[in-house]
């Protein structure tokens, strides 16, 4: 078995399928891991823990309104609002695919969130 072949086989298997990750140390935002590698979509979790994911294969487009504090998402079959706080760096995360999990948070939890992160408080998704 060559040294590549190992490397890469060492780096696949690494990456537990089973493994928790914790959406609540980021409020809300999970990502992938660094080296992985398999299909990638895209969770939202609404307040009322409705949720939907959609492929990145499909991200059309997508905007950011700092003003507004806003990021709109244009898959094929859906657009995606997201509004918050401090959504820069979510924008970038979307931007290089590594968000997995977004989960909208109560507004009432924002004080007492992680400052500099980005806080999701509403997600609409239309069709």
């Amino acid at each position: 078995m060559s040294h590549e072949y190992k490397s890469r086989l060492t780096d696949y298997l690494s990456s537990d399928p089973t493994k928790k990750t914790e959406a609540d140390n980021n409020n809300g935002i999970t990502n992938f891991e660094e080296n992985y590698s398999g299909v990638k979509n895209l969770c939202f979790v609404q307040l009322d823990d409705k949720c939907i994911f959609l492929n990145y294969n499909y991200l059309v487009a997508g905007e950011f309104f700092p003003e507004d504090n806003k990021i709109v998402l244009h898959f094929t079959t859906h657009v995606i609002t997201l509004n918050g706080q401090n959504l820069e760096s979510l924008y970038q995360d979307i931007f290089h695919h590594l968000a997995k999990i977004i989960k909208a948070s109560n507004d009432r939890y924002a004080s007492i969130a992680r400052t500099n992160c980005p806080i999701v408080n509403g997600i609409d998704i239309s069709q």
